[in-house]
């Protein structure tokens, strides 16, 4: 498939524009993608953010055809398509289609109206088709031209565009359906299927079986005809013909199930030259569920069909977005049947969370926790609302994190009125430290304080309590923070942690370096030193390992030993090995530490371990950023190979926040364009970081004002912050003396 984005898309709105176009007997022309239009219009209503968990739960339980869920539904996906963009906009191509696949996934076949599309759904699918074209996906290609075309008006400049990119799709299409019949009949049922998927018109899914029909009916004949020892075919007529025999009939079930519609799917097998090559067992669940009110064949049917899209030992699988419509839709007819069922409710919950919807995967949960109160099923709910939580976290989505906890609140007010909740596992304490957390790094650290105390109360731990700190002491309040470090310390689980005691003897010496008390200050790190060394002698987890000497690098810094800190750091790199994230660790340590004490061979060195144990790009775009400053403020050209750079350029172009960092070190961008770019509390921080950075490299005394306001903001857990801290921390820093033991 042509790789340039302007030749790709194509197809579908020819139908609509002028009719069927012949372009060969394997690719056809779908109709327009808003399917019949109903007798009277549905006037969308507004679905704010708050509100999106409970109404994409209703959708998902209620599965009539009436009035107020035909506006519901189409209100939902307009919400929907609107968010997607939002995720596209900020550089986040895989959430921007996860939750553009979320909405379609909504709508069944004949669902597909005209008010769910507007000129913000229209930069959704303009967005995905970037996405998907270039790596050749003919189905999506197709389904999101063709609704991108139905976002616009009719005289829209970009519907000749559109219209160009259809006819160079179709000639693609039709050069690559000149193979055997059985080859050719396969690439269709995995086009038309796949479009039904994502584009559920009744046409489409028409096509999608007939398409399907046709390659059972090729692979029979091929079969028929085939004579071993005789017949020399292709290697790939001889798959596609066993494929089709193995799971043609799932693949036409699979295009009704994904409807919710087992009495079509079973109808389509009993009449059609599928019926031969069915496993019986197929038939029997797909009557079962088409006949019966037992959820049991629904979920054995989902179950069918999450491994279906798996390559098994023989290689046979049915196409992935295929066998994902059916088990979605096979799961949500389980769901629907007996929505207080776990076993119903988590399949759904999490399939929600896949496709961008974390807060209505947590309303389902809420429902199902409501209905089976024991301790095992609670826990678990708990277990999946952190998982949950810290998932919309990980992937830099911290407003999707907020309302999966809001969405959690009837379940963590359900647990709290139980009897010894706090014995649970995970605990309601736990699940607010970790939004706590989670707030923490997004900066808004009095709700993080809130949920800190309010965990606090019932269960305090050492890591908890350092965090509370941490907050304390940045709201300027340093008594209580030092305090709270005291109770942090005799915490339950104090003793089983080192790097977290560690860390808290950390916090309070800077704390009492702050307040200029020295002579508690180097008690404290010596503290830190011998809890460290603790945690290092008592670990054989590599990973834990190389986080005790990331710990001693630090704690090396502050005692000023460049050399016992390089040695720590070497021994951290050893003890990661090859895994990437404790790699990313450590070479973020050591960079950010060569950075201070401006030691550019300690950062190259750093940067060339981050490279060569291939460290997350997210990594290695601060690593690589932190040795160009450090060699511009030591007045020292780049070396031989410039790795910084060549790093820099190794990051994929795009609109994300590293992306455009690393746009912004190779002077691609500059700092006006780098600091609009920013879209939360932590990148307007790190660009602001980097701004004032590097005129303190050339000399702009203005900058330390600007590292003292990033010293002194909430982003406490960027190290950034940590940097600027340590560069403004005045007359203070350096003067710990020397350590009580040799640093090893």
């Amino acid at each position: 498939m042509p790789r340039h984005r302007d030749r790709v898309r194509a197809l579908l709105i020819l139908a609509a524009l002028f009719g069927p176009v012949a372009c060969g007997p394997a690719a056809r022309v779908q109709p327009p993608a808003t399917g019949p239009i109903a007798p009277e219009p549905i006037k969308p209503v507004a679905v704010p953010d708050d509100q999106v968990a409970s109404a994409v739960h209703q959708l998902v339980l209620d599965g009539s055809e009436s009035a107020p869920r035909q506006t519901l539904l189409v209100s939902v996906v307009r919400k929907l398509f609107s968010r997607a963009a939002e995720r596209f906009d900020a550089g986040d191509d895989q959430r921007g289609l996860a939750t553009l696949t979320g909405a379609l996934y909504l709508v069944r076949a004949g669902e597909l109206r005209p008010e769910m599309f507007d000129a913000t759904a229209a930069r959704a699918f303009e967005r995905a088709l970037d996405v998907v074209a270039p790596a050749g996906d003919e189905a999506r290609s197709l389904a999101f031209l063709s609704m991108q075309s139905g976002s616009l008006p009719k005289d829209a400049p970009a519907q000749g565009q559109i219209l160009e990119h259809l006819r160079a799709l179709q000639t693609w299409l039709r050069d690559t359906r000149n193979r055997s019949e059985v080859e050719n009949a396969s690439a269709d049922q995995r086009t038309y299927g796949e479009l039904s998927m994502v584009q559920p018109t009744p046409e489409n899914v028409a096509q999608g079986v007939k398409s399907a029909e046709r390659w059972v009916a090729a692979s029979i004949d091929f079969n028929a005809e085939f004579k071993p020892g005789i017949d020399n075919p292709k290697r790939e007529q001889l798959v596609e013909a066993y494929r089709g025999i193995r799971t043609g009939a799932l693949v036409i079930a699979a295009l009704y199930l994904r409807h919710g519609d087992a009495a079509a799917a079973s109808k389509a097998l009993e009449g059609s030259e599928a019926r031969r090559i069915t496993p019986p067992g197929l038939l029997e669940r797909l009557d079962s569920a088409a006949h019966g009110t037992d959820p049991i064949a629904w979920r054995e049917l989902a179950a069918l069909y999450s491994s279906a899209g798996q390559s098994n030992e023989d290689n046979i699988s049915i196409p992935p977005e295929i066998a994902k419509g059916a088990a979605w839709g096979a799961m949500l007819e389980a769901y629907r049947r007996n929505p207080n069922a776990v076993e119903t409710a988590v399949p759904v919950a999490e399939m929600l969370l896949r496709f961008g919807v974390a807060e209505a995967g947590v309303s389902v949960l809420a429902d199902a926790t409501r209905e089976n109160k024991n301790a095992t099923v609670t826990a678990g709910m708990l277990g999946l609302v952190m998982k949950f939580v810290l998932h919309e976290d990980q992937v830099h989505d911290p407003m999707s994190a907020r309302r999966a906890f809001r969405a959690a609140r009837p379940i963590l007010d359900m647990v709290d009125a139980l009897p010894d909740h706090t014995r649970l596992d995970p605990s309601p304490a736990q699940v607010r430290f970790a939004m706590a957390a989670v707030e923490t790094r997004n900066g808004d650290l009095p709700a993080s304080r809130a949920l800190l105390e309010q965990g606090l109360k019932e269960q305090f731990t050492v890591r908890a309590g350092v965090l509370l700190a941490d907050i304390l002491h940045q709201s300027g309040d340093s008594n209580g923070a030092l305090a709270t470090l005291t109770k942090a310390l005799s915490a339950p689980d104090a003793g089983s942690l080192p790097i977290a005691r560690a860390d808290a003897y950390l916090l309070a010496m800077r704390i009492h370096r702050d307040q200029g008390a020295l002579d508690q200050a180097r008690r404290d790190l010596a503290q830190a030193l011998t809890t460290a060394l603790e945690a290092r002698s008592a670990t054989g987890n590599p990973h834990n390992r190389a986080l005790a000497e990331r710990l001693l690098a630090r704690v090396a810094f502050y005692y000023g030993d460049r050399a016992a800190m390089n040695r720590a750091i070497e021994r951290a790199f050893e003890a990661a090995g090859q895994d990437k994230g404790a790699g990313g660790m450590v070479a973020i340590e050591a960079s950010s530490n060569a950075l201070l004490v401006g030691d550019v061979a300690a950062g190259r060195a750093a940067l060339a371990k981050a490279r060569e144990v291939n460290i997350d790009e997210e990594d290695l775009v601060y690593v690589a950023l932190w040795e160009q400053l450090l060699e511009k403020i030591a007045k020292e050209k780049p070396g031989a190979s410039d790795a910084a750079t060549k790093a820099l350029q190794s990051v994929k172009k795009g609109l994300a926040w590293t992306s455009r960092l690393a746009q912004w070190g190779l002077g691609k961008i500059d700092d006006a364009t780098l600091l609009a770019s920013a879209r939360d509390l932590a990148q307007r921080t790190e660009g602001a970081f980097y701004v004032a950075m590097r005129k303190h490299a050339s000399g702009d005394a203005s900058a330390l004002a600007e590292l003292q306001k990033i010293a002194k903001g909430p982003a406490i857990q960027l190290v950034e912050t940590h940097i600027a801290q340590e560069m403004t921390a005045g007359s203070g820093r350096g003067s710990m003396g020397a350590p009580p033991v040799a640093l090893p």
